[in-house]
């Protein structure tokens, strides 16, 4: 959790964090997400960081399904 943070402060400096947890990315892959809020745009971004390895994992958005 604090890589997820860590790298959310560093590519969102003016932003808030709004929550950081853990959660099942890609069953079944885990990993912690923190979701942060641009005070200059406005929008949120969710940071994915894998569990095991510590990278970044890329953010997909959402489907119907």
């Amino acid at each position: 959790m604090d890589k997820s943070i860590e790298i959310a402060k560093n590519n969102y400096p003016t932003g808030v964090i709004k929550s950081t947890q853990m959660v099942v990315y890609s069953y079944p892959n885990i990993g912690a997400m923190t979701v942060v809020k641009d005070k200059t745009t406005g929008k949120e971004h969710r940071i994915f960081v894998d569990v095991f390895t510590l990278e970044m994992v890329q953010d997909k958005p959402a489907t119907a399904t």
